[in-house]
């Protein structure tokens, strides 16, 4: 993993788990001390970041955290529907019997992991190597570029509503997805993929009929 990657995945990890709040302020110096990485592999993994959505550049005042906003991930999830639906069907078709036992392997830890983590960073760590597996299994390029931002920007809202008793669900969720790719069934996994995003809205509806105002500042 070069440094550059390491910022990236480290900022990334922080701004997704809430631990870098929604509208706060950070320098880039801040962030190369707090990651002990050098001042160019943090500008390039800051500016990937921004494209992902994940952080925003603004003049003259450093790199703001944005908002979250309920009426982006609605928005959010009517694309995620449909593209997540692509990467399983791929990911069924396309996984190597080794990738298959890694997907099922993954499911357990995934589940297990709501037991044993003990932080946020170290649920999100396991739910990314899910994901990363899946991108591995599916073997296009293009739909990976597509899912990895909405992944984020998903996971990012949900960690900021989770409470003790979503991960259950969310682990679950992600883990059915991963045994039914893992066992080759289209029908099951697009069942799955579409289960999920079904949690995903209810929260996000939720989160917008407890907020008059629509906005998560």
């Amino acid at each position: 993993m070069t440094h550059a990657e390491r910022a990236y995945e480290g900022i990334e990890t922080l701004v997704i788990v809430g631990d870098l709040a929604p509208g706060s302020l950070h320098t880039e110096r801040e962030f190369c001390e707090l990651l002990q990485i050098g001042r160019t592999p943090i500008r390039e993994a800051l500016q990937r970041l921004s494209h992902e959505g994940l952080v925003e550049f603004q003049q003259r005042r450093g790199i703001r955290i944005p908002a979250l906003h309920v009426e982006d991930q609605l928005k959010l999830l009517q694309v995620r529907r449909v593209v997540e639906v692509m990467w399983v069907e791929d990911a069924c078709e396309h996984a190597t019997s080794g990738q298959r036992f890694a997907l099922c392997k993954q499911a357990d830890v995934l589940q297990g992991s709501v037991l044993r983590s003990k932080t946020r960073i170290e649920f999100f760590r396991n739910l990314g190597n899910a994901q990363n597996l899946l991108n591995a299994a599916a073997g296009n390029p293009f739909l990976m570029s597509s899912m990895r931002p909405i992944q984020g920007l998903s996971n990012r809202f949900w960690f900021h509503h989770a409470h003790c008793k979503d991960y259950e669900p969310y682990a679950r969720l992600h883990s059915v997805i991963l045994r039914t790719v893992s066992a080759g069934c289209k029908i099951a996994a697009t069942s799955a993929a579409d289960a999920l995003v079904d949690y995903l809205l209810a929260l996000a509806i939720n989160a917008q009929q407890s907020l008059p105002a629509n906005r998560i500042d």
